[in-house]
């Protein structure tokens, strides 16, 4: 999707919410407990809870803003990304 956007000459960002630590792919969902992931990462030091997901959406914004001169943002995202397309800042 990013791509399509890029290709119709928008400025896109694509943002790791994850903060480098992604659920692996093929992840078998009976032995994988979301909520110690959301809490703690995969090692209990990256949580991905929006107090610490938010100040990475908020570095982007305001990346935007001020190396770009951006003055109007769209955000588009599923699942996970959803929740963080409106940070609270």
């Amino acid at each position: 999707m990013a791509d399509q956007f890029a290709a119709n000459g928008y400025l896109t960002m694509i943002i790791d919410l994850y903060n480098g630590d992604p659920v692996a792919l093929n992840t078998v969902a009976a032995d994988f407990d979301l909520m110690k992931w959301l809490e703690g990462g995969s090692n209990g030091k990256n949580p991905h809870t929006a107090e610490a997901v938010d100040p990475i959406v908020v570095a982007a914004i305001t990346s935007l803003k001020e190396e770009y001169g951006i003055k109007k943002i769209g955000s588009v995202g599923y699942c996970f990304g959803a929740k963080v397309c409106f940070p609270s800042f």
